[in-house]
């Protein structure tokens, strides 16, 4: 199938924090309608009316055009792609357009393993969809995700202020037209017949599918003949799968499920109910002022849901888009104004979208007015007010704790860790759920699951919990004593983690006595211009900086933000990390007693690139400090500027000779930093059904399968990668030939070298190509010497 993603979006509720104006703590999260994922799908940035909210579209949008015929995911696509917390809403949207050839297009849930992405469990045989019963079938159609309406008017001096314009709707109550000054788009008319006479449904989307299901569900007496299986989703068919005794129906064993309907029928709560989550309604309109004096056209909906609405014209669309903000009341808001200058015709598009999680029922309406303020988006955002982040939590999550945890509580609580809160109260430890504080009074249906303290040992046991009426929202402790915080009934306190009692005297939560509040600095605090001596070390291997390389590095890092952490105490497991002056800048610097790190992880990479490019061919190094050769000096040196040869590549805490061999896994980093690099290639987060090798280490193993998934690697017939093996010349050929063929890149030239026969049938094409490319070359004597 050949076919092109665009406009991929993605977000999930996830909780925030920030300090308010009192600088107190509030939580919070996205609104349900997950607008920074509109905003992305959009590429608009998106703002509601009052300026409360502002969701910038950042511009990383990209086209991907793919020609595959083996499964691929839309999260390879999704540069914010993450972990879905268990019962939070999650939105991932994107425009699929098929060029040629088909697809099954499905959606999976995997339970998390602790490698974003990881679907090793996804079972080969799945079956491609059944269809279950779902009031609202969302934004899925055979078509753009797009509904047009073309509208003109003429006004004039009779036109009065605050005259609604007419609009002709159609639909199965009124199939020859009916004239409506205000109209309902957004639910089906044939659901929802109170509506019946306002209701349109000619923007409605409607699509049908394939499913075998459906022949198990038509009664017995139904002839073969008059049973399909093809489910129809549109305005004129039910919903339903079954029989339950609705309109239009006879009994079980007559039947037909999913059966055709009428306005005659009267199937309230059976119709199927297109809400057109997603899809863009518009309205092009030419408005033509024959009137003496300028005049303005308003768009003026009313309904409690949050949508989206922008205005392009002058054949432009804007670059932003608002939102009127969820109401519980039916109040009519102005998100339009078109200014109609008399004596002209006025072309213009009103656009609106109904965002998921949201009711459909929207009451549209066009007005004409002698006076109204257009919306100026920059006027808003000026309201707008950023708010300084703050900790969700005063502890730390579990899964920060995992490699500590026992069998018994890892067991307990796998696949939530990242969902509860830890915090240490010195002789033991105390964990609550926490995913669910910004929204205690839903609570997503499922509070009683969780309303638990769990008490736990030195050594992470489970020793005791307690069970509150209502669900734990925030838990600190200070000055001995372990306080809670329930959503229904206030607040909880305990002095031996055994004995509860009602805190009736305090209103607030006592400050966490461990809590830090965060601080951000830049970089050039930390760094010292008056030392006399700086120096870039690592396991070891120390290199003393010039003046003017301390002066480079500084300006190139001064900018850089960093932000406070409390200090890791525990050991450092693989590669110790470079130090600058004798700080771990990933461990943490110390500034005025209190520990930073580099914010950014792009930031973080980019200065491990320059102090190990500086540790390793600083003006100062020994020549013989890696044992280069000659040759090979400016190419190791630029590979080292770019940071496609890194630490973890050639040294384990102390220099290794580079002319030595290298392992598989060490070449595989290597490839993989000039991926990234080149950064025109999607790298899957993981692929693949992994390899069988006992002791890959989960990075490795994760290296290996993104590297497999390109084609880039393969194991050997076992099944096994064998990383620690030395890699071959010709081996290191065609890997670096199938990066060529990532960009299709491919040469003919033929092979000259003496021991040409050594070279073993599947690494010939392999060796014609970087031979060609001049990636390699031969050896003294007109060898190329493929098993060196």
């Amino acid at each position: 199938c050949e076919y092109t993603i665009s406009n991929v979006g993605f977000e999930t509720a996830d909780n925030y924090a920030y300090y308010n104006d009192n600088g107190e703590i509030v939580k919070a999260q996205p609104s349900w309608g997950l607008f920074g994922c509109c905003a992305a799908a959009m590429e608009k940035s998106i703002i509601d009316l009052d300026g409360t909210n502002y969701y910038p579209y950042n511009g990383e949008n990209k086209i991907n055009n793919i020609k595959a015929s083996d499964t691929k995911w839309l999260s390879e696509y999704v540069p914010n792609y993450s972990v879905v917390h268990y019962r939070k809403p999650v939105h991932m949207q994107a425009v699929l357009e098929i060029k040629s050839g088909h697809m099954n297009v499905n959606v999976c849930a995997f339970e998390f393993s602790g490698v974003l992405g990881d679907r090793s469990t996804m079972r080969k045989d799945a079956e491609h969809g059944i269809v279950r019963y779902d009031r609202t079938i969302k934004g899925i159609a055979d078509s753009a995700p797009q509904v047009i309406a073309e509208l003109k008017y003429n006004i004039d001096d009779n036109t009065e202020d605050e005259a609604y314009l007419p609009v002709t709707m159609h639909n199965p109550y009124a199939p020859d037209g009916i004239v409506n000054y205000d109209w309902i788009t957004h639910i089906a008319p044939l659901d929802d017949p109170w509506a019946k006479t306002l209701a349109d449904e000619s923007g409605m989307l409607r699509f049908e599918y394939a499913d075998d299901n459906k022949l198990t569900y038509y009664g017995c007496k139904v002839p073969k003949s008059e049973r399909d299986n093809i489910w129809r989703f549109d305005t004129r068919h039910t919903d339903t799968h079954k029989y339950e005794g609705q309109p239009g129906t006879k009994n079980a064993e007559t039947y037909s499920p999913n059966y055709e309907i009428t306005a005659a029928d009267n199937v309230n709560g059976y119709a199927v109910n297109l809400g057109n989550y997603g899809v863009t309604y518009t309205y092009n309109l030419s408005v033509t002022n024959n009137g003496t004096r300028t005049r303005y056209f308003s768009y003026e909906p009313t309904t409690q849901s949050n949508i989206i609405v922008y205005t392009a014209e002058n054949g432009a669309e804007p670059d932003y888009a608002f939102t009127k903000g969820f109401s519980y009341d039916y109040r009519q808001d102005v998100m339009s104004v078109i200014e109609l200058p008399t004596g002209k015709t006025t072309d213009f598009s009103i656009n609106v979208i109904l965002p998921v999680n949201f009711n459909g029922g929207i009451r549209n309406a066009f007005v004409i007015r002698d006076k109204a303020e257009k919306l100026d988006f920059n006027e808003i955002l000026s309201k707008h007010k950023e708010y300084e982040p703050a900790p969700l939590i005063n502890g730390k999550y579990l899964s920060e704790y995992k490699d500590k945890l026992p069998a018994e509580t890892l067991q307990a609580f796998d696949g939530t860790l990242d969902n509860y809160e830890v915090l240490d109260c010195g002789t033991y430890y105390a964990l609550r759920w926490c995913i669910w504080d910004a929204s205690p009074a839903s609570s997503y249906g499922g509070w009683w699951l969780v309303q638990h303290v769990y008490i736990l040992d030195d050594n992470m046991n489970v020793v005791n919990f307690k069970t509150f009426d209502s669900l734990p929202t925030s838990m600190s402790y200070n000055d001995g004593k372990l306080y809670v915080e329930t959503a229904k009934s206030g607040i909880y306190v305990t002095e031996d983690s055994k004995t509860w009692r009602k805190a009736s005297e305090i209103t607030r939560l006592p400050e966490n006595e461990q809590a830090i509040r965060v601080n951000r600095i830049k970089f050039e605090d930390t760094l010292d211009n008056e030392k006399a001596k700086h120096t870039v070390s690592l396991g070891g291997l120390e290199t003393e900086l010039t003046e003017n390389e301390y002066r480079g590095l500084y300006d190139r890092i001064k900018d850089i933000e960093l932000t406070s952490i409390v200090k890791y105490t525990g050991g450092t497991q693989g590669m110790p990390y470079v130090e600058l002056d004798g700080l771990s800048v990933r461990d943490g610097i110390k500034y005025k007693d209190e520990y930073y790190k580099i914010t950014d992880p792009k930031d973080e990479e980019r200065v491990y690139n320059i102090l190990n490019y500086l540790l390793y061919f600083g003006e100062n190094v020994k020549r013989n400090a890696l044992n280069i050769s000659t040759w090979a000096e400016d190419g190791m040196k630029l590979a080292g500027a770019y940071g496609i040869i890194a630490p973890s590549v050639v040294t384990q805490g102390s220099p290794l000779n580079v002319a030595e061999p290298i392992t598989r896994i060490k070449f595989c980093r290597v490839a993989m930093n000039t991926l990234k690099l080149l950064d025109t290639v999607n790298i899957p987060e993981a692929a693949g059904d992994g390899f069988n090798d006992k002791g890959l280490s989960a990075e490795d193993e994760r290296l290996a399968m993104q590297l497999a998934k390109l084609g880039i690697i393969t194991g050997y017939e076992d099944g096994s990668f064998r990383p620690d093996n030395t890699i071959t010349r010709e081996e290191a050929a065609v890997i670096l030939s199938r990066i060529l063929g990532l960009y299709d890149m491919r040469s003919e030239q033929e092979l000259s070298f003496n021991d040409e026969r050594e070279v073993q049938s599947w690494a010939k094409n392999g060796l014609k190509n970087v031979v060609g490319y001049g990636i390699m070359n031969g050896i003294d004597g007109g060898r190329f010497d493929p098993k060196g």
